[in-house]
């Protein structure tokens, strides 16, 4: 099953969407990036994108099958996670959705 990520703390934040933008790179264009869920951490990884609409981004590179990607509000992913972070997992989410095979 899916799993809603948010930071350890007491953040009142809630978690619940997953893309931002990374700060290191020389191109004028930062690297796209994702947090996967690796125990109870989370480890930043650069994406290739690829088509996106209103509420979904079509990632093409990147990823291994069956990864957990985190997932939360833009604040929360882009301000408060950080390469290494510690995480709770939510498996209660009722927003959860899975990755579809082309």
């Amino acid at each position: 099953g899916g799993s809603q990520v948010g930071p350890h703390s007491n953040s009142p934040n809630v978690v619940n969407a997953s893309q931002t933008n990374g700060k290191n790179g020389s191109s004028n264009t930062p690297p796209m990036v994702v947090f996967v869920r690796e125990g109870d951490k989370v480890k930043m990884v650069n994406v290739k994108t690829g088509i996106s609409d209103e509420g979904f981004i079509e990632i093409e590179n990147g990823l291994k099958v069956n990864q957990e990607v985190v997932s939360g509000s833009f604040q929360a992913i882009s301000k408060l996670l950080q390469d290494g972070s510690l995480i709770t997992v939510n498996n209660n989410s009722k927003n959860l959705r899975r990755s579809r095979k082309k």
